[in-house]
């Protein structure tokens, strides 16, 4: 099998990639050209898609600090509630009441 490949190679004078330039011994700078140009487009490629993850990630992290931040701030307006609450009716409750002699 791989001889026969190998045979065939040899035939074709180079192997094709991408694109369908062969690549032997005359035309390696063209396709290296090429291959580059291809590259450039490959990159521009995933650093759109990167660009875009970066950009969910960072609107998840403002979210999920947002989140936390407000759902911290109702938690210590609760207790903070729930304190005053109790200190004014721990005080009305005093002042009602005669005291005990």
């Amino acid at each position: 099998m791989f001889v026969s490949f190998t045979k065939t190679l040899k035939k074709m004078s180079g192997f094709r990639l991408g694109f369908g330039i062969r690549v032997n011994k005359r035309n390696w700078w063209y396709w290296l050209v090429a291959m580059l140009f291809a590259g450039m487009f490959y990159l521009m490629w995933y650093m759109i898609i990167g660009a875009g993850w970066c950009l969910y990630y960072m609107c998840w992290a403002i979210y999920k600090i947002y989140y936390y931040m407000f759902k911290g701030i109702a938690f210590g307006c609760k207790k903070l509630f729930q304190l005053i609450k109790g200190k004014t009716a721990a005080t009305s409750e005093a002042s009602v009441e005669p005291p005990n002699e």
